[in-house]
């Protein structure tokens, strides 16, 4: 049998060191990977958990007058009287604690921090300064000062709350506050008979102070007798629902290119699948006690229109899409989206009277204003 030779030994050493280096280097890697996984894991749970925390919490203080940041009385060594979203701004625990301020056992070199700001509602990334009614949350989990997990989410004034949150608050955007007209006396009066507050607002307000209004309001109702040059395209941006009597604001807020009027007391139900119209009958369905001025939209229409009610035209002889909303999100005539619910209504011309509205149109109108508050009722 022929034997190794003194250089073939060398050289058979040499390779299954060469091999076992490498064997070695693939189990290291192997182990930092998981270790790596097992890291991102753990900080992935720590950083799901308090944003949930967060998510649950009411937009503003709902005891207190509201300041950004921690008000009178809360904070301190634990998180037990936090009651709203920016009680958290700035918040940071190493090792990271529970709501009671008890550390978690085997997360010493751990860190988990909070960062609260105000945001463009058309432009999420842009930190502002002032109220906007939209806030990002950002929750930082890092592992000896490097960062493992990062959540973003973004929390609404509009967001639903359950059902122990106050009832609707309207902003009712009227002609003049100091001097309302008969109209909106009357739809002031049945707003507040169905339990809503209403806080007035004028429609020649800056931009500024219609964007403050809305962060304490869950939907906007525009009145027919506002000019509307005045309000022109305040609300389009609005994060709430809104509401729309006036005719001209059509295209503003994206439902369709124009409009036509007419002149009618009944509407024909095409949808009664949506929450404003499940309650009424399918088919040709009177509305008011007379017959009233109404509108009607004109095609082209927006791509999200749903429409739940149609009217007839007299002059052309068709029907056109009278009654319709659209969804968050869903897109507007013009190419812009909807960031908040959208309702155009088929009645608010020079001469229309809420007076005549019977039970249906009486039901139209204050389901409108809870479905684009988003507070549905059961």
């Amino acid at each position: 049998m022929r034997s190794f030779t003194l250089v073939e030994a060398v050289i058979s050493t040499v390779i299954v060191g060469i091999m076992f280096v490498a064997a070695m280097s693939v189990l290291g890697a192997t182990a930092v990977s998981k270790r790596s996984t097992q890291q991102q894991a753990l900080g992935y749970s720590l950083a799901q958990d308090l944003m949930n925390e967060i998510l649950i919490q009411p937009y503003e203080d709902p005891t207190q007058t509201a300041v950004f940041g921690r008000e009178s009385g809360e904070g301190g060594v634990n998180r037990i009287d936090f009651d709203d979203v920016d009680d958290y701004e700035s918040w940071s625990a190493t090792p990271p604690e529970d709501k009671n301020g008890t550390s978690l056992t085997g997360y010493d070199q751990w860190t988990r921090s909070v960062d609260i700001s105000f945001v463009k509602p058309t432009d999420l990334q842009t930190e502002l300064l002032s109220r906007t009614g939209v806030k990002r949350i950002a929750v930082t989990v890092s592992r000896d000062g490097i960062v493992a997990t990062q959540l973003i989410a973004i929390r609404t004034h509009a967001w639903p709350m359950n059902r122990k949150d106050p009832g609707i608050v309207v902003l009712f955007v009227v002609d003049d506050t100091a001097s309302l007209t008969s109209q909106e006396k009357a739809k002031q009066l049945l707003m507040k008979s169905w339990g809503f507050t209403v806080m007035l607002m004028g429609a020649t307000e800056s931009q500024a102070n219609l964007d403050a209004a809305t962060v304490d309001a869950n939907v906007a109702y525009i009145s027919q007798d506002i000019n509307d040059s005045d309000l022109d395209t305040k609300l389009l941006y609005t994060l709430i629902g809104v509401v729309n009597e006036e005719a001209n604001l059509g295209s503003e807020f994206g439902f369709a290119d124009s409009w036509t009027d007419g002149n009618s007391n009944n509407i024909q139900i095409v949808d009664n699948s949506h929450y404003v119209t499940n309650e009424l009958s399918h088919g040709t369905l009177q509305i008011l006690n007379s017959s009233q001025p109404g509108h009607m939209l004109s095609w082209p229409y927006a791509p999200g229109l749903q429409t739940l009610g149609r009217s007839w035209d007299e002059s052309d002889k068709l029907y056109r899409r009278s009654l319709a909303v659209i969804e968050v999100g869903s897109e507007l005539y013009g190419g812009e989206f909807a960031t908040g619910r959208r309702v155009r209504l088929p009645w608010g011309l020079p001469g229309f009277d809420v007076g005549e509205l019977n039970k249906n149109g009486l039901d139209i109108m204050r389901r409108t204003i809870e479905w684009a508050a988003s507070k549905e009722q059961p």
